[in-house]
């Protein structure tokens, strides 16, 4: 839920770009847990449960690094849409005079 409602937000803003390392790595190791969990189950059912414990820790410290970081987020957020916004104004703009131009040209 996390990357899709910030798809097109630069996280790399976050924590001077520590943040993104951090939840990558973290989402990373807890993927991989749960797929050596999965392949342990019909085998080793300790090593799973385990294994789905540290999984489960790994998506907590996750979800935690999120939550404290949400005030960076945040700031991303208003940042990278100010950007896109400036970009959709001066498309605005450029399309704006290149029509008047235009209308000047032909009336002419």
């Amino acid at each position: 839920k996390f990357e899709k409602e910030n798809k097109w937000v630069n996280l790399n803003l976050v924590d001077g770009g520590n943040f993104i390392v951090k939840y990558h790595a973290l989402r990373k190791e807890a993927r991989d847990m749960v797929k050596s969990a999965k392949q342990n189950e019909s085998f080793d059912k300790e090593k799973a449960l385990e294994d789905f414990q540290k999984a489960y820790n790994l998506y907590s410290d996750l979800e935690n690094l999120v939550e404290s970081s949400r005030r960076g987020i945040s700031q991303a957020k208003v940042t990278t849409w100010g950007r896109h916004s400036l970009k959709v104004i001066e498309v605005l703009i450029a399309a704006g005079i290149g029509g008047a131009l235009h209308h000047w040209v032909i009336s002419q």
